[in-house]
């Protein structure tokens, strides 16, 4: 089951001055989020992955707001995950009814050994308490007619969950490995800069730079085997143009990871991130006639995979129109992975490229 809740608030405004009690879109939000998708600050919605929707930030918010000047600041006791495909635990595998769901692997190969069945099991114990961790962050930002420059600095937690994996050979089964799954959250230290530049009134760009950098003291010392835990650094560039007859995003990701370092520590690669160094072009608001279009292309230029996602509409009546949409994943790199964990997400899929088509009557 999936419900979508991106914002429900309370708000109490006096001046310049907002009080906001709910979950809400933060007024300043980082592009690396809106650009990307990347749930660096902002929760999403991921029942699919390349088509993921906003939710709001649950907190106690201060608002400032004016002309010049715009202060956020944040807290709150709770810590919101990304919301991803339902998961069904039964005789120790994971499985789920949304064909965009990452399974993890079912089997491990183990050198001059031999292949093990994996059988997993939740620490379900672990689950009520992973929402209750304080988050707090100050956001400033600085506007003109041209330039708006916003810094920035969140304590909070990861979107996304990692897991502590305690793997145990099974006496009983031969072949077969025990696998109990503890989740947890990453607490992190996020911070940065961005600046969004308008040279004309067509035309503007936008520059951030982001530093993530986790909490050690949190993590357990004595788990051997964990999602993979890393500081990054992450800068975003985009060239916005607005054309008498269209829209058109051209950007560009770059992402850097510093793994942590923990002897007698086994990290496996997670979801954290949809990709890493990416280029994107989006192309909306594109009307000759009755026909509308609109595209999005993605190409990571790390994991070597595209994602194309193409639509067009006929309006034949102010009431009555007709939309088509392609999408296309398509991956370029090996085709033979180590691990189902090691997959880049374009391989993982790239068979589920899909043609929808729609007809909309409003009454």
């Amino acid at each position: 089951y999936a419900f979508l809740l991106p914002e429900a608030y309370l708000k109490y405004t006096t001046g310049v001055s907002s009080f906001i009690v709910g979950r809400k879109i933060p007024e300043i939000q980082l592009f690396i989020d809106t650009l990307w998708q990347q749930g660096v600050d902002q929760a999403f919605f991921r029942m699919n992955p390349f088509d993921a929707k906003k939710q709001g930030r649950l907190a106690a918010t201060y608002l400032l707001q004016s002309d010049s000047v715009v202060v956020e600041a944040f807290m709150s006791p709770f810590s919101v995950p990304d919301q991803g495909p339902s998961y069904d635990f039964k005789n120790g595998q994971a499985t789920s009814n949304n064909p965009w769901a990452s399974d993890p692997p079912n089997q491990v190969v183990l050198s001059d050994t031999g292949t093990f069945n994996l059988s997993y099991q939740i620490e379900d114990a672990s689950v009520p308490d992973l929402i209750n961790n304080l988050q707090y962050g100050l956001a400033l930002g600085i506007v003109s007619d041209h330039i708006k420059i916003d810094g920035f600095y969140y304590n909070k937690s990861s979107k996304q969950l990692g897991l502590t994996l305690d793997p145990t050979l099974n006496p009983d089964t031969v072949g077969e490995i025990d696998v109990v799954a503890k989740p947890f959250f990453i607490n992190e230290h996020i911070f940065g800069v961005q600046l969004e530049s308008k040279w004309f009134d067509e035309f503007k760009m936008t520059n951030g730079f982001y530093g993530i950098a986790i909490d050690t003291s949190a993590l357990d010392d004595d788990v051997s085997y964990r999602t993979e835990i890393s500081d990054y650094f992450i800068i975003s560039t985009g060239f916005h143009y607005a054309f008498d007859w269209a829209n058109l995003v051209i950007a560009h990701m770059y992402r850097r990871e510093r793994p942590y370092e923990e002897t007698n520590t086994v990290y496996f690669n997670n979801t954290r991130f949809l990709h890493g160094n990416a280029v994107k072009l989006l192309l909306s608001d594109l009307n000759y006639k009755k026909f509308g279009f609109n595209t999005e292309v993605l190409f990571g230029t790390e994991e070597k995979g595209i994602f194309v996602e193409t639509g067009v509409s006929y309006r034949h009546t102010p009431s009555l129109s007709f939309n088509a949409q392609l999408n296309l994943i398509q991956d370029f790199g090996d085709t033979v992975s180590e691990s189902a964990l090691s997959e880049s997400v374009f391989s993982k899929f790239s068979e589920l490229d899909n043609i929808r088509l729609g007809v909309q009557y409003v009454f």
